[in-house]
C-alpha cells in the first residue's frame, strides 16, 4: 500500500510538471495538425457538430511519451440533424491508482448558411489512492463557427468557462485550471489540400497556438503535418478511408520527453 501511495504521488507530481490537460485532447486528426481543436475537433468546439453531414462513432487512444500510465482512452457519438445536433463524449486517463474521467454533452445548431453555434457541458473528476475524497469540476464550452466565403472558415472557442470546482480541499490541480480562449482559421488551398491554424491565451496569460497542413490522395488517403507551440511540438499523421470507416494515426515529438502516439477508428453512417 505504501508503495502504491508513493507511486501515485510521484506520477501526480509528474502530471503537474507536464501541465497537460489529460482528458480534453483533440481527436487524432486534429492532433496531427498542430492539435488544432478549435477548427477540427468537436471534442473541443461544439459548433462543429451540426456542420457534419453524417452521424459518427469514434474510438481513440493516445499515449504520451511511450508510458502506459500516460494513456487516454476516449469514445464519442455525434448525431447532427436540422433541429439540434448532439454529441456525447467520454474519456479516461491514467491507471488503477490514479485516474481522471470526463463526461461531456455538447449541442450545436446551424444559424443559416454561414454560422453555427454550439455549447458543451463537462463533468470531470479524479480518483487516487492517495486521497479520501474525489475532486471534481463542472464546466462549459461555447463555440462559434463562421464561413465568410467559400473555402474559408473562422472558429472561436471559449473553453471551460464558467466552471465550478468541488471537493478540492487543499489540492491545487493544474488539470482543473484549463480556461482559455482560442481563435482559428481554415482555408482550402486547392480541392484536396487545406491549411489550418489557431492561436489563443489561457488563464495564466500564456500564448497557445499551432499550424497544420492536410493533403488528400484519391479521396481516401490523408497526409498531415503541423507544429504546436507552448511547448514546441512537431506533429505528423496519416489517415485512410475505407467506405464508412476511417483509421487515423498521429505522432507528436517533444525534444526532452520523446514521442507521443495516437490512433483512432471512426465509423460514419
Amino acid at each position: 500500500m505504501k508503495y502504491r501511495l508513493l507511486l501515485s504521488g510521484a506520477l501526480f507530481l509528474f502530471f503537474s510538471f507536464l501541465r497537460a490537460e489529460n482528458l480534453r485532447f483533440p481527436d487524432v486528426r486534429a492532433c496531427a495538425l498542430g492539435e488544432n481543436g478549435v477548427m477540427l475537433s468537436a471534442a473541443f468546439n461544439p459548433a462543429l457538430i451540426p456542420l457534419s453531414s453524417e452521424k459518427s462513432v469514434e474510438l481513440s487512444y493516445i499515449n504520451r511519451y511511450m508510458l502506459k500510465e500516460l494513456g487516454t482512452v476516449s469514445a464519442s457519438f455525434q448525431y447532427p440533424n436540422d433541429k439540434l445536433s448532439t454529441g456525447v463524449f467520454v474519456s479516461s486517463f491514467g491507471y488503477e491508482e490514479y485516474r481522471e474521467t470526463l463526461f461531456r454533452l455538447a449541442v450545436g445548431k446551424k444559424l443559416g448558411e454561414h454560422w453555427a453555434l454550439g455549447i458543451g457541458f463537462q463533468y470531470s473528476f479524479i480518483q487516487s489512492v492517495a486521497w479520501e475524497h474525489i475532486p471534481s469540476r463542472l464546466s462549459t464550452d461555447i463555440g462559434v463557427f463562421y464561413i465568410p466565403v467559400d473555402k474559408l472558415s473562422v472558429g472561436l472557442l471559449i473553453k471551460d468557462f464558467p466552471s465550478v470546482k468541488m471537493n478540492l480541499q487543499t489540492l491545487d490541480l493544474d488539470s482543473f485550471e484549463s480556461f482559455n480562449i482560442q481563435v482559428g482559421f481554415q482555408y482550402e488551398v486547392i480541392n484536396n489540400a487545406l491549411i489550418a491554424l489557431y492561436a489563443g491565451i489561457d488563464q495564466k496569460y500564456r500564448i497557445i497556438g499551432g499550424l497544420g497542413l492536410e493533403y488528400v490522395f484519391k479521396d481516401c488517403f490523408y497526409l498531415r503535418g503541423g507544429v504546436k507551440i507552448s511547448p514546441l511540438l512537431p506533429t505528423l499523421g496519416i489517415g485512410y478511408q475505407l467506405k464508412r470507416f476511417r483509421l487515423d494515426v498521429s505522432t507528436m515529438y517533444h525534444s526532452v520527453l520523446g514521442i507521443s502516439l495516437a490512433a483512432g477508428l471512426s465509423f460514419h453512417f
